[in-house]
């Protein structure tokens, strides 16, 4: 079908398209981060992390973590990578002692270092923690997962690109979390946990926006109601 062919409303319609890809008029696509993490000995005395009290246990675990987050702040220098950011949509899901302890949140911090291994091995050290404000008595929470990982598999450089990695491509993971009351005249210790994985992934992902999603759908129109009115026509 030559340009001529397409009636003047859809070229139109087309080079609105094209003109709002241009000029970068969509939103900026969101990154997620999902870790999964399982282990037989977990220690937990999180009495103020979640939206039920508790844990407190010790024994097998399994975490779920979810972060998403647009405009991060990215800094990159040699053999070390950093990456922060703010107002991050976070849900946060664990089972310990056959019980179930979740929360969700909307204004959360993650900031992620990556840099070469303090040991002088070959692997890289990531560490990945999540700053929030939980739904109990504590004003401060924070959950931190340490693992290594090959700089083959993910440079320092490709911090945020895709990618899916999970044991044995990552090594020696293990967490950590806490959380606290702390104002300008006290600060109250409430609550904490650590444990080694003896299963862990790691997945970083884009999720197109909705306007990402409008203009390949508009796009998608243009074409079809073009070949439509040709085929009406002839």
């Amino acid at each position: 079908m030559q340009c001529k062919d397409v009636p003047g409303w859809a070229r139109a319609a087309a080079a609105t398209v094209l003109l709002c890809a241009a000029s970068g008029s969509a939103i900026a696509d969101t990154y997620r981060i999902t870790t999964r993490a399982a282990g037989d000995n977990g220690l937990f005395s999180l009495g103020s992390m979640f939206e039920l009290p508790g844990p407190e246990a010790t024994g097998p675990y399994e975490w779920r973590l979810t972060t998403e987050f647009s405009t991060p702040e990215f800094e990159h220098g040699g053999q070390i990578a950093q990456v922060v950011a703010f107002d991050v949509a976070m849900s946060l899901e664990l089972t310990v002692g056959g019980a179930h302890y979740s929360t969700v949140q909307d204004n959360a911090i993650v900031r992620l270092q990556y840099f070469s291994s303090f040991q002088g091995g070959p692997l890289y050290d990531m560490r990945y923690s999540v700053y929030f404000t939980p739904p109990q008595t504590a004003n401060h929470a924070q959950l931190t997962q340490s693992f290594l990982i090959d700089p083959m598999l993910l440079a320092p450089a490709d911090l945020l690109s895709p990618v899916s990695l999970a044991i044995p491509q990552i090594a020696s993971a293990a967490f950590e979390a806490d959380s606290y009351y702390q104002d300008l005249d006290n600060y109250l210790f409430l609550g904490f946990a650590h444990g080694a994985a003896t299963t862990f992934s790691y997945e970083v992902s884009m999720v197109p926006e909705p306007a990402s999603y409008a203009m390949t759908l508009l796009g998608c129109a243009v074409v079809a109601g073009a070949a439509w009115r040709r085929r009406a026509a002839a």
